[in-house]
């Protein structure tokens, strides 16, 4: 193991977050909010140990990376940088160190759990800091490193490997920092655009921007106790279930279409069976919810869809108890927490990709059990073969 390389990369990626706490801080500022000091404090602290261990670290042996140096790189990154990243809700006064903690892992990892007891007490800087993480860690940690540090991406590929699992394996282009670059743009488009429309729906622009954070990063931290139900707005729930769909597929497969068209959007296999199942069981949940309880069939659609696009893509927003739906529905929403979006997203879960290899092979292993003696052929014609 090549510590010394490993360090030089870790100090690198906490002076990246320093960097990163610089635009709470100035929203501080702007808000007069006087917790201003305890992103100084950490932006100080994160400089400190990224110069430590920068100064131990060997610059020169960055191209001798080896896929253990990507492994401990990414493991070192989770593990110090969500602990730097939660030292302003500890600094603030907020949360205890543990909770801060527990906080900062939850974003960096969009799982969307929170110690915080109620949202309304916080300084909106937190909160905008809170609805970062999910941003930054949405797309992975290392992914903005190697967009951010282009000497060094060549060396960090190991790491990019071990962060971004399923992007990989699609490759669009063929340096490793030209598709980084390519994602994270995609990334940032998307989130202007829905900032931009949550707006037109009547938000402003510091609940746009955090939510449009929690969305595209499928965290579902909300500046709101209540989450997305304090907006009593259908169109503000239509934009974002729109995009904690989009943000449910593949972004190697969104480059894709926009060097080549909509159509690889129909060539990819998993993300039209990703479209089948929120078609499905949005409609299950519909009548279902329609039948069983008190409600207008477009109420019914209005919850389901959104239900739906919030527990596959793994985001967490809600606009409505879905522990008070009939058991049927609460069922398919187990199955989707289980089942995830897309590989290369910014989702969590299985993912459909591995459903559908799983469904793939299930059949096959079947099919050759009742017929050991046929093989079927690249056209789907079947040749039996001799015993």
């Amino acid at each position: 193991m090549n510590y010394k390389l490993v360090a030089f990369l870790l100090g690198k990626l906490c002076m990246t977050l320093a960097g990163a706490l610089c635009i709470p801080l100035l929203l501080s500022f702007a808000y007069g909010e006087s917790c201003w000091w305890a992103f100084v404090l950490s932006i100080v602290l994160s400089m400190v140990i990224g110069k430590g261990l920068d100064i131990y670290g060997e610059a020169d042996a960055k191209d001798t990376m080896t896929f253990r140096e990507g492994v401990a790189v990414t493991a070192g990154t989770w593990v110090l940088l969500t602990w730097l990243g939660g030292q302003p809700f500890y600094f603030a006064g907020v949360l205890d160190q543990v909770s801060s903690f527990f906080e900062s892992i939850s974003g960096f990892t969009t799982t969307g759990s929170t110690t915080i007891a109620s949202l309304a007490s916080c300084p909106k800087s937190i909160l905008f800091w809170r609805a970062f993480t999910h941003w930054m860690g949405g797309i992975g940690i290392v992914v903005w490193f190697i967009a951010l540090l282009p000497n060094l991406s060549g060396s960090i590929v190991h790491a990019y490997n071990a962060e971004v699992t399923g992007a990989v394996d699609d490759r669009v282009l063929p340096r490793i920092r030209e598709t980084t670059i390519a994602l994270v743009r995609i990334y940032i488009v998307f989130t202007v655009v829905e900032t931009a429309l949550l707006m037109f729906a009547g938000m402003n622009l510091f609940d746009a921007s955090t939510h449009s954070f929690s969305t595209i990063g499928t965290g579902g931290f909300s500046n709101y106790d209540d989450s997305v139900v304090h907006f009593h707005s259908v169109p503000i729930e239509g934009i974002i279930t729109l995009f904690m769909l989009i943000s449910g597929g593949n972004f190697a497969l969104y480059y894709a279409v926009w060097r080549k068209g909509l159509g690889e959007l129909w060539k990819d296999t998993e993300f039209k069976t990703f479209w089948a199942i929120v078609a499905v069981t949005t409609a299950l949940i519909t009548l279902n919810l329609f039948f069983k309880s008190d409600i207008s069939m477009w109420e019914s659609f209005r919850y389901s869809m959104f239900t739906v696009a919030s527990i596959i893509s793994t985001t967490g927003f809600a606009n409505s108890d879905f522990d008070l739906w009939p058991t049927f529905s609460k069922l398919i929403l187990i199955m989707l927490m289980f089942v995830g979006s897309c590989a290369g997203s910014t989702a969590g879960g299985i993912k459909v990709s591995r459903i559908c290899v799983l469904w793939r092979t299930s059949v096959a292993e079947i099919k050759h059990v009742l017929h050991p003696n046929v093989v079927a052929n690249g056209d789907g014609t079947i040749k039996w073969t001799p015993r």
